[in-house]
């Protein structure tokens, strides 16, 4: 199995994630056509600035090598745990960062963020991962604050 950990780090969310894969499938499309040039020289134009990157620091001289690594980063990748998160706002590429970061240490393995803005929460996170839920919404908060409320008056 290749080391894919330099191309899993750039990977924080879903639609990360599905760039990423397209790229793959641009790449593998590729394979087996202008066998002239170089893998990375027939898709340079064609796929993200960091999968090029990443594609030309391997060595990947004959098609099988290419086809076979290719399939394997796709599965690899696929193969990545996902944590589902609602969020009340669009974050910063920077606050994706650090909720990836505290998830994967809290997890002990790389997770992709599939993020979803749901305005009702009002503010906050909700984290969905592996059947664990943990809702750090601020809705739920005035909510347990309401019923608590409710019941003190009666």
């Amino acid at each position: 199995m290749n080391n894919f950990d330099k191309i899993t780090k750039k990977i924080t969310t879903k639609t990360d994630l599905v760039y990423f894969l397209d790229d793959i499938t641009t790449a593998q499309e590729a394979v087996f056509k202008d066998n002239d040039k170089s893998l990375s020289e027939r898709v340079k134009d064609k796929v993200s600035s960091e999968f090029l990157s990443f594609l030309k620091e391997q060595d990947l001289q004959s098609q099988d090598k290419q086809s076979s690594f290719l399939k394997e980063l796709s599965e690899h990748l696929q193969e990545i745990s996902q944590a589902k998160l609602t969020l009340a706002f669009s974050p910063s590429r920077d606050f994706i960062e650090k909720v990836s970061n505290w998830i994967e240490n809290e997890a002990g393995e790389k997770v992709i963020l599939d993020l979803t803005i749901n305005h009702k929460i009002t503010g906050g996170i909700i984290i969905e991962y592996r059947g664990k839920y943990l809702n750090l919404s601020l809705a739920s908060k005035i909510n347990k604050a309401v019923a608590q409320k409710v019941y003190e008056q009666n």
